[in-house]
């Protein structure tokens, strides 16, 4: 079992006032700690608690020669993107392909050496790769590294080391090529002779092959193609293969296209023509992403890349003087352009989906919302004074930004794509262009892990309106349990980047003392209010003196509040197994005096809370999500036992008179 794993949910049970309900869920009756609070209701749900829902991951990643350094990004963001999955028990799965989208089939590469087939050998259209490109294509911007304004800085070779150090972690003995990494004089002497097979017009005869600089590749590991997250025990061994299937390297095809990669990748050929179930029989050989569509998972589609989508019917001339340039002036043309529509590719896209899941096109489209895309691509610029043609020397497309990540153009028709969707990754302000996240390092940095949050937000379940009380000095009840664990009324979780900006600014009272104790508490080495993140949050609440509080709340403005004992976790024996409740106590994770502790909850004890904190559940909503304080670990102590939520609300508040924001129909049957 690995650090993922689907939990059995069981029925969430509210309670409030003397009253006792029975409904026709099978759930017994009970009672919960706001049995004597003031106007709080009861209610009977029966609601996925801490995600659980499965999603499949597909990255198409730009694999042309200026990608390098976006490559290298979300190598480094990954494993912040998985730590996030994790928290919240996403079943997820991930595969990777590329724009690279060349037919090789009858093409000779022994006589056609400068073939994109000969070039990059690795990648094939719409296949889910796992084997690391580490060699360098022809772009002199992923030779070196580049300043503030995209120019490469000579006499340093930053992203070549870099693809040699991650190629030799992802061989299978990592000991046998640690000669390649001396980076001295002669290694860069052999790697200028490689690429120019002369340094100053002195002869390079005798020089390694470029090739000969990384290790061979038969020597790589094997790694599946599709990264299941739940065959892995820790977030770091699922981190380190995505990271060496991620290397999709530089020699891809300058002529993206993406999203007909992505078109590709779920089609019938590459997928198979029979909806896939955990635990079916694939055949790789005859089609090779099998596995990867799942019967019953939403579809997560992330695009990556530096320049605008050229997917096109195949009629393109690849041989003007303009070059990838010409895919601009063919978009400008529209129907009489050779680049196919965005509503084609969006059509093309729904009827393979829907073939692969084992549903009908028309039901995926009319309800897509199962489907979520997110692109980091480049700024809007739309290109002014396009010719109609390729004329004589050529035409270039204006970037649309520069930094230290390299050049970026345009890349709207992602922006496009995407908007045929009913939710997407980024959001769109108004009417204005998606948010360009690959200009900078900055912000795809935060996109990463933005995206992992959108993901969660979408999948996952959220609790709102649980018991709501007015701020820090109302009163809320004592926890049940532990007499001497008051109730605290705390911020709505969506409000914790604002506590952190509040703190981080200073001249809060006892903060010092807090983040001390919060120190202790963690053991994460938190010495100062910039180390601390969301989920610090209310354990520094719960330790801030009244005065220090009262200061935080006036930042807040009309910030919602709830009371942290109106909700109550729990674990339990799933009916069919055959454990005990001794079981529960050698997990570590129930509180003390609680196993078995509830008539209506047999074989189940109370989660002690210093295991979880409740993260926002994003977008425009207010309200709880589950996420663990060791998201690799807890599954290996409760994977497999139900999950029990109970909660409480406030009549007349939304969402609190018995309906369901998810649709769900409250348990009752």
């Amino acid at each position: 079992m690995g650090w993922i794993s689907r939990l059995a949910i069981s029925c969430t049970t509210i309670a409030a006032g003397a009253a006792l309900l029975t409904v026709t869920s099978g759930c017994n009756e009970h009672r919960v700690s706001f049995a004597t609070a003031s106007g709080a209701v009861e209610h009977l749900e029966k609601r996925n608690l801490s995600g659980g829902e499965k999603i499949d991951l597909l990255w198409v990643i730009d694999n042309s020669g200026s990608m390098c350094r976006s490559q290298e990004v979300l190598r480094n963001g990954i494993e912040e993107f998985v730590r996030i999955l994790g928290e919240v028990n996403l079943d997820f799965q991930i595969g990777i392909t590329t724009t690279h989208m060349v037919d090789c089939e009858g093409v000779d590469t022994e006589t056609n050496p400068w073939h994109p087939c000969a070039l990059e050998p690795v990648a094939l259209a719409g296949h889910l790769q796992s084997t690391p490109q580490p060699v360098p294509g022809f772009d002199e911007a992923c030779y070196h590294p580049v300043d503030e304004n995209g120019m490469p800085i000579p006499g340093q070779y930053d992203p070549v080391i870099e693809n040699v150090q991650v190629a030799v972690n992802c061989t299978e003995n990592p000991d046998d090529y640690q000669h390649l990494l001396n980076f001295n004089a002669q290694w860069e002497e052999n790697f200028r002779c490689a690429v120019d097979r002369t340094i100053d017009g002195d002869d390079c005869t005798g020089a390694p092959d470029l090739e000969d600089l990384f290790p061979n590749p038969a020597d790589y590991r094997d790694i599946p193609v599709v990264l299941r997250a739940s065959d892995y025990d820790t977030i770091e061994e699922f981190a380190e293969d995505f990271r060496c299937a991620s290397l999709v390297g530089t020699r891809g095809y300058g002529y993206e296209m993406g999203l007909l990669a992505a078109v590709t990748a779920v089609s019938e050929d590459l997928i198979g023509d029979q909806p896939y179930e955990e635990g079916d029989e694939v055949d790789l050989e005859a089609h090779p992403n099998a596995g990867f569509i799942r019967k019953d998972a939403m579809t997560g589609l992330i695009f990556v890349g530096d320049e605008n989508d050229c997917s096109h019917d195949g009629t393109l001339d690849t041989g003007t003087q303009c070059g990838v340039n010409n895919c601009t002036i063919q978009e400008e043309l529209g129907e009489e352009g050779a680049l196919l529509s965005i509503d084609e590719l969006y059509d093309m896209f729904i009827e393979n989906l829907a073939d692969a899941r084992g549903t009908d096109a028309a039901t995926l489209k009319e309800n897509n919302s199962t489907i979520l895309p997110a692109s980091f691509h480049a700024r809007y610029r739309k290109a002014s004074n396009v010719p109609e043609a390729c004329p004589t020397g050529g035409w270039d497309v204006p970037p649309s930004c520069a930094s230290e990540m390299g050049f970026g153009w345009s890349g709207h028709r992602f922006d496009y794509f995407l908007d045929k969707f009913d939710t997407h990754f980024p959001s769109r302000d108004g009417d204005e262009p998606l948010e360009g996240l690959i200009c900078t390092q900055e912000q795809f940095e935060r996109g990463l892990e933005e995206l992992a949050e959108f993901f969660t937000a979408e999948a996952g379940a959220c609790y709102q309106d649980v018991y709501t009380c007015s701020g820090f000095n109302d009163h809320c009840p004592s926890s049940p349990y532990d007499p001497d664990a008051p109730g605290h009324c705390l911020p709505d979780p969506g409000h914790h980047n604002n506590v952190l900006n509040i703190v981080q600014s200073g001249g809060v009272d006892g903060l010092d003392a807090a983040i001390a104790e919060l120190d202790a508490f963690y053991e994460e080495d938190l010495n100062s209010a910039a180390d601390l993140a969301p989920r610090h949050v209310d354990e520094l609440l719960r330790r801030l003196p009244g005065g220090a509080l009262a200061t935080i709340q006036s930042g807040l403005g009309d910030a919602n509040f709830y009371c942290d004992t109106g909700i109550e976790v729990r674990i339990g024996i799933p009916d069919e197994s055959e454990l005990g409740t001794d079981f529960l106590e050698g997990t570590g994770y129930c509180l003390e005096g609680t196993i078995d502790s509830d008539p209506a909850f047999p074989d189940t004890c109370v989660v002690d809370p210093d295991f979880y904190w409740w993260s926002e559940c994003g977008g425009t909503n207010n309200g709880l999500q589950l996420a663990w304080v060791e998201a690799q670990e807890w599954i290996h102590a409760i994977g497999g036992l139900d999950l029990y939520t109970r909660y409480a609300t406030i009549p007349g508040a939304d969402g609190a008179d018995g309906g369901d924001d998810n649709g769900d129909d409250n348990g009752e049957e």
